[in-house]
């Protein structure tokens, strides 16, 4: 038996049913010309078995005398007992030398010779020195600069090949660059963290790299997966009853659940506690969470005020404000001032803000050196927070750019105002930059629509005993038939005080009509109440459909804005192309809404902006526009950026949360997203006119039904069991 031979692939004379190949090919240090028999059992990665690549063989060499039509011709061959595919580590080296002619094929076999074998390794470590033995040092450079890219190259081109997008193939060579060959043949199932289909994957997996069906590598895969699909409604974990169900979906087979559910959460991928199963990523993130708020409940606290302040406090409030706390609104503030981390939560319109104001003033007084911030998710909510001198308003992402990088040691006071925005990775990078003995008050209404994000803050923490104040008697008194009674009666579960629509409505209204007439007088309405006042929007409870905002983005678009100045960019193969979103063309003056977190540029999912500027690409990766996204600022947009975007004419509810409008337009039919919650959260971004258009019944139904979030947070359950 032999070392073993280098042999790059001339031809593929044959591929099993079941994976076998044989194939011809010649040595890379010899020049000899080979036949190889390799069985299936010895392939790891069958897809790149084909000309032009390189593979190292280890096997038994025989001389074999082959028939031909009028010859007979002897053969080298070697029956395969290992073999290694090297193109990774060969070919992008060897093609270099080859093709391009910088390095002579002396020299090429010199510097495999000389290595025996650790070649690749030498290359990889960008070792120029013993690379400079055989070659001149300019030439060792250049040798590990072009490995490096073809590289990457190459392996992007490989998943291309099995199927996947390029962006996708992209972030697969981000995550593991040299390695993504090797990371995907290994572990096929990797790819579901990428997004792939499940389907997609466990055929590739079980038909290329020959995954048995019963491996706790694909059981533990499946797992992974029923996470995902329990979990795409923001959840962060999932009762074992319930995970069942969905494994099974997953992988047809209540045997095959069984066993993998048997696995007892041993994968690096997902935890099993008790009777609930969390993604890895969601439960580290849950988990420091429920560290971080431990920690904070030990930590030793110092009341802000004496009792005598606090008493001046209030009542010099009272009197500045001609009015008069409730004995739950004083005992906020005193649970505002003698604790560390602290909840105020309320609805509209029960005083939370007003408790804020009196509590601002006093820390101002008292303690005009404590630094004191006020921040929210949402940039135009934060440039409507009222200026309070001493107290400086930022928005999150704002506030964590801000305190990497000026560390603040001293006692601090942060309040989040609409703390039910905040999901579980925002309120993570947030607590990871706040110093020991900032005291923390979260703000909000855990009656509301859960973030747009995995997981609900203000709703896990109002699970605990963490000190709260539930806040539930109105400070005001609505008027009937204004848009706070309707808010206030729809957390009741009545439907009260919603008029049929009149031109001069003002409050909440409601136009009748079948489902098929919904986008048509959705599309009438915004025509008319925009041309009145352009702070007109439509928020719908769905993304398609009919009254979805996809449906009425297209519709409302070419009436909203007759800009003929479509967005163009250079594309590398076909030049300037017009950019098509999935609703249509993006042109200058369209309403836009960002659709991701990017803590780099301030810009969340739900930033709303408009296209002010085309500019003027040159090249395929140049910006190709301006976009205003008032207080979260301007940026510009490359052409890979706008896949972040979609037009804003209509936006879901979700996305609408802590925005007002002037005028509002709300589609309505039955729908499984349509909730009390839902029709509260649209409803409440109105300022002076909401408008409801649809299915009375459906809408009735809504709000009368008790609303229940689906969602499953885990966080409240880890810290009773964080120790």
């Amino acid at each position: 038996m032999n070392e073993f031979l280098d042999l790059r692939i001339n031809t593929v004379h044959y591929r099993g049913n079941r994976g076998g190949v044989i194939l011809s090919g010649n040595c890379m240090l010899s020049g000899n010309r080979y036949i190889a028999s390799i069985n299936r059992d010895e392939l790891v990665d069958l897809p790149i078995i084909r000309k032009g690549k390189i593979w190292r063989l280890w096997g038994v060499e025989k001389e074999c005398e082959l028939q031909f039509p009028g010859a007979n011709v002897q053969e080298n061959m070697i029956y395969v007992s290992q073999a290694q595919n090297l193109s990774s580590t060969y070919e992008n080296l060897i093609n270099f030398i080859v093709d391009e002619e910088k390095i002579s094929l002396s020299e090429s076999r010199h510097l495999l010779e000389h290595f025996e074998g650790n070649l690749r390794q030498a290359i990889i470590d960008n070792d120029i020195e013993a690379l400079s033995n055989v070659l001149p040092e300019k030439k060792a450079t250049i040798l590990c600069e072009t490995f490096a890219s073809a590289n990457i190259q190459e392996a992007v081109k490989f998943l291309e090949r099995l199927g996947l997008s390029q962006s996708i193939a992209k972030k697969v060579v981000e995550m593991y660059g040299r390695e993504s060959i090797s990371k995907i043949i290994t572990d096929p199932y990797r790819l579901l963290s990428f997004g792939v289909a499940w389907s997609e994957v466990d055929h590739f997996a079980t038909n290329h790299c020959y995954i048995d069906s019963k491996s706790e590598l694909r059981l533990s895969a499946a797992v992974e997966e029923a996470l995902y699909r329990a979990c795409d409604d923001g959840s962060t974990a999932i009762k074992l009853k319930d995970l069942r169900l969905v494994l099974n979906g997953v992988l047809n087979s209540t045997s095959l659940v069984h066993k993998a559910l048997s696995l007892n959460g041993v994968s690096a991928q997902y935890r099993a506690i008790d009777n609930f199963y969390y993604p890895a990523g969601g439960w580290l993130i849950e988990q420091r969470i429920a560290q971080w708020v431990i920690e904070k409940k030990k930590e030793p606290v110092k009341e802000l005020f004496t009792t005598p302040q606090l008493k001046q406090i209030i009542d010099d409030f009272q009197q500045l404000e001609t009015l008069t706390f409730s004995s739950v609104q004083k005992k906020a503030l005193k649970l505002c001032s003698s604790t560390n981390l602290n909840l105020l939560i309320g609805a509209n319109g029960v005083g939370k803000n007003k408790i804020l104001q009196c509590l601002y003033r006093g820390v101002v007084k008292f303690h005009p050196d404590m630094p004191l911030y006020r921040i929210s998710l949402n940039g135009k909510l934060v440039n409507a927070m009222n200026s309070i001198d001493g107290v400086n308003n930022q928005t999150v992402s704002g506030f964590v750019k801000y305190m990497r990088r000026h560390a603040i040691e001293q006692d601090m006071m942060l309040v989040i105002e609409e703390a039910n925005m905040i999901d579980n990775v925002q309120f993570y990078r947030l607590i990871n930059q706040l110093p020991k003995g900032c005291r923390l008050i979260l703000v909000g209404d855990n009656k509301q629509l859960s973030p747009l994000g995995v997981g609900s803050i203000l709703q896990a923490l109002s699970e605990t005993d963490i000190a709260k104040t539930v806040l539930k008697d109105k400070y005001d008194v609505p008027e009937n038939g204004t848009i706070d009674y309707v808010l206030e009666s729809i957390r009741q579960g009545i439907w009260r005080g919603i008029k049929a629509y009149t031109d001069d409505l003002s409050g909440v209204g409601f136009v009748s009509c079948s489902n098929s007439d919904i986008d048509h007088n959705v599309l009438e309405l915004y025509k008319r109440l925009s041309d009145e006042d352009p702070d007109t929007q439509v928020i719908c409870p769905t993304q398609s459909g009919s009254g979805g905002a996809d449906t009425l983005n297209a519709l409302i678009q070419p009436l909203a804005n007759t800009s003929l100045e479509e967005l163009t960019y250079v594309d590398s193969e076909f030049g300037f192309m017009s950019y098509r979103s999935n609703t249509g063309p993006f042109t200058v003056g369209d309403k836009v809404v960002y659709t991701k977190c990017n803590e780099n540029n301030e810009l969340r999912d739900g930033s709303l902006g408009e296209i002010i500027k085309q500019l003027n690409p040159n090249k395929s990766n140049s910006p190709i526009c301006k976009i205003d996204f008032g207080v979260d600022g301007v940026h510009n947009f490359k052409p890979e950026d706008l896949e972040d975007l979609e037009m804003a004419y209509a936006i879901t509810a979700h996305r609408a949360q802590g925005y007002r409008f002037k005028n509002v337009i709300i589609p309505v039919r039955q729908s499984r997203s349509l909730d009390r919650s839902l029709l509260y959260a649209a409803i409440s971004c109105g300022v002076e006119r909401v408008i409801l258009v649809g299915n009375r019944e459906a809408a009735i139904n809504a709000v009368e039904k008790f609303a229940t979030s689906t969602r499953t947070v885990g966080l409240a359950k880890l810290i009773v069991g964080v120790k």
